[in-house]
């Protein structure tokens, strides 16, 4: 039962001290996704929408280590891995301070020419959406989001990560090489 599953991962995350949301989100009437605690700037979520439980921050680091120590949670509640986790998800926001306006370097790479389609001024490549799969239910995805960022649109681009897969050593090995990925992506600017 999914208000009994919140109520064992919100006892667990307070022994961790998390901060918890008091509110039970399994009691709304309609499938959402809420906070069900936070710490150092990471939201764990639980989105009942995709039936998923989120771990969502700026820093992959700190996703990951909170990944596992949520993934271990899970374990101590008594809940099995495979009858209750469908998919494990990295969501993540990487900001590289650039030299170069980000608008510059997405027009400048891209190989569109937007005069026909521009009516009311010079149009420009604003961000570019990367993907593997188009639909997000699927177990397996990929999407990857760049553009400048908004706080700071003229000198960092804005980079937005979500790694879906049923294999929770996928999520491991995708993040282990996030770094490496993101640099040797950029070199191409």
């Amino acid at each position: 039962d999914l208000k009994i599953f919140e109520k064992k991962i919100k006892e667990n995350l307070k022994k961790k001290n998390f901060i918890v949301n008091e509110e039970n989100i399994t009691d709304s009437p309609f499938p959402k996704s809420d906070i069900l605690g936070k710490k150092d700037d990471i939201n764990i979520l639980l989105n009942m929408v995709s039936w998923a439980i989120n771990i969502v921050g700026d820093k992959p680091n700190d996703v990951i280590k909170f990944f596992e120590e949520v993934f271990n949670i899970i374990q101590s509640s008594n809940y099995e891995e495979e009858a209750t986790i469908d998919f494990y998800e990295l969501i993540t926001n990487v900001s590289i301070k650039t030299d170069k306006k980000p608008i510059e370097l997405l027009n400048k790479n891209s190989n569109l020419d937007l005069k026909y389609l521009a009516y009311n001024g010079k149009l420009n490549v604003l961000g570019v959406r990367i993907g593997n799969k188009i639909s997000k239910v699927e177990k397996d995805f990929t999407q990857i989001v760049i553009e400048p960022k908004p706080t700071s649109p003229n000198n960092r681009i804005l980079i937005r990560v979500v790694f879906r897969s049923s294999k929770k050593e996928k999520v491991y090995a995708f993040h282990g090489s996030l770094n490496t990925r993101i640099n040797n992506f950029l070199k191409q600017f």
